[in-house]
């Protein structure tokens, strides 16, 4: 078991760009951190520095006691699951777990009882003898996953590992990876682009954008008080609805001015000047004395229903989460949209949340 301290952590490339601009974060042990964000922010960069797969230009990755930046990767105690899975097709699912294990000149003894608990772990015992090609890619995976687990290493690191598996397959593997981190206890993190993945695998998220954190929290916290517009598009689906509006504060109250002209009160707010209205799909209400909306398309999904709305002003439309057997509007049809100001956020130009007061 490790934590993982990374401090001031800068990439550079020669002559190149940089990629990763001075992360700092602590990873408490045992704790399923996963780093989300779109492709190209660094994730992966950071995870392959925590690896030693990569020179660290500036700063200091911490493992347990250890200062690991000039620890040789086989010796950091980390073991890294790719998404390519990267088996040796000429040997069985056994040798290609005990591989490792043998090179670092373990007995037999203890490499059969390392390779017999990681295959009861993963429920893959019946698949030992077989070659890579006889197995799905869902076994695969977990082959991969196995030979990670028979080194026991301080700290598991996933890079996208589930993003060659089909849709159904991939949530059958997040709830087996979440059941194998609780059994193992161990620390891992755990890199997607999938804020699905994030959202319902991870202890915390730390949301990476062009090389930087944006916010580290629990899922709830940042699906809740996102920190900035960045972490509010990013996270939920479908994503934030995001309004821009003009503020002026009288007294306790809060007053946003839409671009249709329509007026709109927060109460225990105080912002001023241009701002842009954030809220999600959920917190909005179709009825007729709410802001003029035009329907524009309505998405059946089974348990809910999205309906698109526009309203004057806006060139964006807005999206309603609306129960599965509610009655939705037709397309084209006229109605009002109601927001639940409990739940409204407000972002300044440079897309700052504006704090809320708690009375």
């Amino acid at each position: 078991m490790a934590e993982l301290k990374l401090k001031q952590i800068k990439k550079t490339y020669d002559e190149g760009p940089t990629v990763i601009h001075g992360v700092d974060l602590d990873i408490r042990d045992g704790e399923f951190m996963v780093f989300v964000g779109p492709s190209g922010c660094g994730k992966s960069t950071m995870m392959r520095m925590i690896a030693g797969l990569e020179d660290i230009s500036e700063g200091e990755v911490w493992i347990g006691d250890t200062l690991a930046n000039d620890v040789p990767p086989a010796r950091r105690g980390v073991a890294m699951v790719f998404q390519s899975y990267a088996l040796y097709p000429h040997m069985t699912v056994r040798e290609n777990m005990a591989f490792g294990l043998k090179l670092a000149g373990k007995s037999k003894q203890e490499i059969h009882d390392a390779v017999t608990r990681a295959s009861d772990i993963l429920q893959i015992g019946h698949l030992l003898e077989r070659k890579p090609k006889a197995l799905s890619g869902g076994q695969r995976q977990r082959v991969a996953i196995g030979r990670a687990i028979v080194r026991k290493p301080d700290v598991f690191l996933f890079d996208e590992p589930l993003s060659n598996l089909d849709a159904a397959l991939r949530v059958q593997m997040r709830i087996e990876l979440t059941r194998l981190h609780q059994d193992l206890g161990s620390t891992m993190i755990y890199v997607t682009h999938d804020q699905v993945e994030a959202m319902t695998m991870g202890d915390r998220i730390a949301v990476f954008n062009a090389g930087r954190i944006e916010q580290v929290g629990t899922p709830l916290e940042l699906y809740q008080h996102p920190a900035n517009l960045f972490v509010a598009g990013f996270l939920g689906s479908p994503k934030m609805n995001f309004l821009p509006v003009s503020a002026a504060t009288f007294g306790n109250c809060c007053s946003l001015r839409l671009a249709g002209g329509e007026l709109l009160t927060l109460e225990g707010r105080n912002a001023e000047g241009e701002l842009t209205l954030g809220i999600r799909a959920e917190h909005l209400r179709l009825e007729e004395a709410g802001l003029p909306v035009t329907v524009d398309l309505v998405e059946h999904l089974g348990d809910v229903q999205i309906v698109h709305v526009r309203a004057a002003g806006y060139s964006d439309n807005i999206a309603v989460k609306l129960a599965g057997n509610q009655r939705a509007p037709a397309p084209g049809q006229r109605t009002g949209l109601v927001l639940d100001t409990t739940h409204c956020h407000l972002f300044d130009a440079e897309g700052k949340a504006l704090p809320r007061h708690h009375h």
